[in-house]
């Protein structure tokens, strides 16, 4: 088993969400020790690719107009993401929410993996997922409460809606939410989620 560990917290420490995503991985290993783990730091790539102007215009460029050197060389920066993930078997995403929404270079990873006719393709019927018989595990780090639908965020929803649209299953997410509302509560939520990272783990290996 290959799991991919994406890591997309902008700090390098303090994170609750990956002391979680920690947590949840080295269980896996406790569990199964012959398990391959790759990890990408995003935030802790430097320089990181962009998806700028340079790899659009070369994206959209047909055979019979080359890209530049420019273009090119940006171009497989970002997209050479793609071997690890199509490699890997499982993924464990760990986000926070930034803004209702994901970290902006876990976003720019995603728009490099998650291509047409690579992860997904087009059908008369509809987007058809080309990942099959892999597994994904998102843990999402709230400063509220999100959980519950009771107030709209874009963070989890993406990840669920993008691996599912490329044939993945996901687990349940865990959420690490409602601290900053409510510090009182620091004990509780990381009891909680370290128990439930547990269980995640058992039940990624069952």
């Amino acid at each position: 088993m290959k799991i991919l560990f994406i890591k997309s917290a902008a700090v390098s420490s303090g994170s609750k969400s990956t002391e979680i995503a920690e947590l949840f991985i080295n269980e896996v290993k406790a569990l199964k020790p012959e398990v391959e783990i790759k990890t990408f730091d995003l935030y802790g790539m430097e320089p990181f690719p962009e998806q700028d102007r340079d790899v659009l215009n070369g994206m959209f460029k047909g055979e019979s107009e080359p890209m530049t050197a420019l273009e090119e060389e940006k171009s497989k920066a970002l997209y050479g993401f793609q071997d690890d993930f199509l490699a890997a078997d499982v993924y464990v995403i760990q986000s926070s929410l930034y803004n209702w929404a994901l970290p902006g270079r876990l976003m720019t990873y995603l728009d490099g993996v998650m291509k047409p006719n690579i992860t997904y393709k087009y059908t008369a019927n509809g987007p058809q997922g080309l990942l099959e018989n892999k597994k994904a595990i998102h843990i999402h780090g709230c400063g509220g409460i999100y959980s519950d639908g009771s107030q709209q965020e874009f963070g989890d929803s993406y990840i669920q809606f993008i691996f599912k649209l490329a044939g993945v299953e996901l687990l349940p997410t865990i959420w690490v939410e409602g601290i900053d509302f409510n510090p009182d509560a620091y004990d509780d939520v990381m009891k909680k989620s370290r128990e439930l990272a547990k269980e995640m783990a058992k039940k990624l290996l069952a």
